[in-house]
């Protein structure tokens, strides 16, 4: 394998590890939004129930 292959593929390698961190970290981005969607319900559906009855 000559030098220039040798580097062609050190090249392609890191732009799939780059390809894949990022992947990786817009999924944990994913991830933290629904989780923080789903606490927000959380507090709002657990504070409505700790109201008192309005008489209905």
């Amino acid at each position: 394998m000559t030098r220039q292959e040798r580097l062609n593929v050190i090249r392609t390698a890191a732009e799939h590890r780059r390809l894949i961190n990022e992947t990786a970290r817009r999924q944990f981005d994913l991830n933290a939004n629904d989780l923080r969607a789903r606490s927000h319900w959380l507090a709002q559906t657990a504070a409505m129930m700790s109201q008192p009855s309005l008489g209905l």
